[in-house]
């Protein structure tokens, strides 16, 4: 029902770290992979995107401290204390995002202008970022050519830091009202929680559910990650682990696990 208004579903892969990890001896691999269906993938990712404040001044995705500190501050568990563990995990992403030698927006640039078909689903930094940053840096990449297929508001927080639907819909809300304003023809999501007979993520999407048949056509649909371990166990028994790719070589089982994922996802 939440994703009648869209023509097709897109199957898209976490971009969490992609700009890290790619370099130019990946774009032929990537024109390859592209060439007969497009290759989507959600940036800055998954719980970067909580932090980022990509811009082409900043090097990496913007992550900085005071952000971190700020958000953990605030979500503070029922006992008034911070989750010291991924406190410090987000403050070593912060230090080493300020190591990156130029800003991951260019990286995306560059890809976008030798992959044709490369699309990006652009995750909004709804927990700390505002209206303003969100949308300074779709509109860069926008101008840029880079294709943002969708907009979605954030990540799956589904309660992690005490975070329930209410401040969902507080932090995301002014963001997506600037971004349907500013791009009317780009869809804009929220996320679904992917476990509905968990009360909390039915608590959740039954917040999310009403939102979306009481603001019209403000929501084109819904973000949904899926976690198919058993599932997936045939096409992981098929994968070859680890590969070192070299140019113009064909891999077989490699091609075979990938279609195998496919034909799941798509069941």
């Amino acid at each position: 029902m939440l994703t009648t208004k869209l023509h097709a579903q897109v199957i898209g892969g976490n971009g969490e770290g992609f700009t890290k990890a790619y370099s130019q001896e990946d774009i032929p691999f990537l024109q390859t992979l592209t060439k007969q269906h497009p290759l989507a993938i959600r940036w800055p990712g998954g719980s970067d995107a909580k932090l980022a404040f990509p811009s082409l001044n900043v090097p990496g995705i913007g992550i900085r401290k005071d952000s971190v500190y700020s958000l953990y501050e605030k979500f503070k568990d029922e006992n008034g204390l911070v989750k010291d563990e991924a406190l410090n995990k987000d403050l070593r992403k912060a230090e080493m995002d300020k190591l990156e030698g130029r800003s991951a927006l260019i990286d995306l640039i560059e890809i976008s202008k030798e992959v044709k078909n490369f699309e990006v689903i652009y995750s909004l930094n709804v927990m700390t970022g505002t209206a303003q940053s969100n949308v300074s840096a779709i509109q860069t990449l926008l101008d840029s050519g880079v294709n943002i297929i969708g907009i979605v508001a954030g990540n799956e927080t589904f309660y992690s830091y005490e975070y329930d639907w209410e401040r969902y819909e507080h932090d995301f809300e002014p963001i997506i009202i600037l971004c349907k304003e500013k791009f009317p023809n780009i869809p804009r999501l929220l996320c679904i929680a992917h476990e509905p007979k968990r009360k909390t993520h039915n608590s959740w999407n039954t917040g999310l559910i009403k939102y979306v048949k009481e603001t019209g056509d403000l929501i084109s649909g819904t973000d949904v990650h899926l976690y198919l371990a058993e599932e997936l166990k045939a096409a992981a028994q098929v994968h070859p682990k680890q590969i070192v790719f070299k140019r113009n070589t064909y891999y077989e089982t490699l091609d075979s696990a990938f279609q195998k994922y496919i034909r799941i996802y798509k069941q």
